[in-house]
């Protein structure tokens, strides 16, 4: 083995790793996400109905979240009229 051969035996267990990593992500998210599509996420903002989710890694500590993604609602649990897509973080969810 050379250097070469070293550096690209290298890079392909980091990117591993990196794969491994988000799949764990994903799996920690999902498993503890009590919200399904379409239900109502409330945040210090405002409600959404939630139509998609993204994950991320959020705080000092590195603790994994969801980012639920859907149209705003109104108070009485309406679409606005200007329909406003926006996110709301896991840990921002009241």
């Amino acid at each position: 083995m050379d250097f070469e051969e070293y550096k690209i035996e290298k890079r392909n267990i980091e990117r591993q790793a990196e794969k491994d990593k988000t799949a764990l992500l994903i799996d920690f998210v999902d498993l503890n996400n009590p919200y399904k599509i379409g239900d109502i996420v409330t945040d210090h903002i405002g409600s959404i109905r939630f139509d998609k989710l993204k994950y991320t890694i959020t705080g000092c500590d590195n603790v994994p979240t969801a980012i639920y993604i859907g149209i705003e609602l109104k108070k009485d649990g309406t679409p606005k009229k200007r329909v406003v897509i926006r996110n709301v973080y896991g840990s921002n969810v009241l």
